[in-house]
């Protein structure tokens, strides 16, 4: 393949480094890891020495505008030189290999242009959240024979109701798992008001049936015809809505997520399928978890459980 390639390039060997990620194989599995920048980032924001955090975020946070500073205040004088944007962006590039983080830079990000002080306590948090789980990888390959070729790609999905306390919109988590490996975790703010929580998955759900159509293409040039795409709900509401097939009066708000999702149902593209709620792990995505849900659903995310015990390495370091 290099050689019938029309331009010149060197070709130095089995990749190990690249964009500041570290890839590292055992036999056909990659682990990606980026230790070496959370340490640059910690010893740049004088992180070193902060005692260990398990969770990027405290459970239940909320944050909110009012919390931001009046101009010309104290707080916003002394907020003024402190370098937020900066520790943001370097998380922001973090959360690609770490979709643990996505929700909290996702949540905090909406502060950047002024920031509080208690933005700023919980954006360094998150940056002692990696560097206390900085060993741990993204993992690809390790369910490759497990996986079913016929099906490779697999959804997750998730919202919560008027989480933003600002805008009272919902945020939207999306997984998406191909042959059962991790390659896109998002949390964003849905672009409306839901008025109720079947509205906000039922948006969510939306969002990733547009999503995959590109996934599906790609496979599709590789040789894997995959007819429908599994997308993993625990909103029994959304549903029983699109079985249904029609929607009341009182649900006309929702007429162009729910045609949009009962087309891609009825032509066979995509099924929907019910996942308890404490086993939907994009609900990581959605809201600040105690420290087992969020471990739980991060193992499922990065795939590296088993491959390194994080807090024993930590410790022995």
């Amino acid at each position: 393949f290099v050689s019938s390639l029309k331009f010149p390039m060197s070709e130095v060997g089995s990749l190990e480094f690249i964009l500041k990620i570290n890839c590292m194989r055992e036999g056909d599995v990659m682990f990606l890891t980026q230790p070496v920048y959370i340490q640059t980032i910690t010893d740049r924001f004088g992180l070193t020495d902060a005692n260990p955090k398990y969770t990027p975020m405290e459970a239940h946070a909320k944050f909110n505008k009012t919390q931001c500073p009046q101009p010309d205040s104290d707080e916003h004088k002394e907020m003024a030189p402190i370098p937020y944007r900066e520790l943001l962006g370097c998380l922001n590039y973090a959360a690609g290999i770490r979709g643990d983080i996505a929700f909290s830079v996702s949540v905090l990000a909406r502060f950047a242009k002024n920031p509080a002080r208690v933005h700023w306590k919980a954006l360094k948090r998150v940056a002692i959240y990696l560097k206390t789980t900085r060993e741990r990888s993204l993992v690809f390959g390790r369910n490759k024979h497990s996986a079913d070729p016929r099906n490779p790609i697999e959804v997750y999905v998730d919202a919560d109701h008027g989480g933003c306390m600002d805008t009272h919109r919902s945020t939207s988590g999306t997984i998406i798992c191909v042959f059962g490996d991790t390659t896109i975790t998002q949390a964003k703010r849905q672009t409306r008001v839901s008025n109720s929580t079947g509205a906000a998955e039922l948006f969510a759900i939306a969002k990733a049936t547009r999503k995959i159509t590109n996934y599906r293409v790609i496979l599709e040039d590789l040789g894997f015809y995959q007819r429908a795409v599994t997308i993993n709900t625990d909103s029994r509401v959304a549903i029983d809505l699109i079985k249904r097939g029609y929607m009341s009066a009182a649900s006309k708000h929702l007429m162009r997520d729910f045609h949009e999702v009962k087309e891609a149902v009825d032509s066979g593209l995509v099924r929907l399928q019910h996942v308890p709620g404490v086993d939907n792990p994009s609900d990581v995505l959605t809201k600040a978890l105690d420290r087992k849900t969020h471990e739980k659903h991060t193992n499922f995310i990065l795939n590296d459980k088993g491959a390194v015990d994080y807090k024993r390495v930590l410790i022995s370091s």
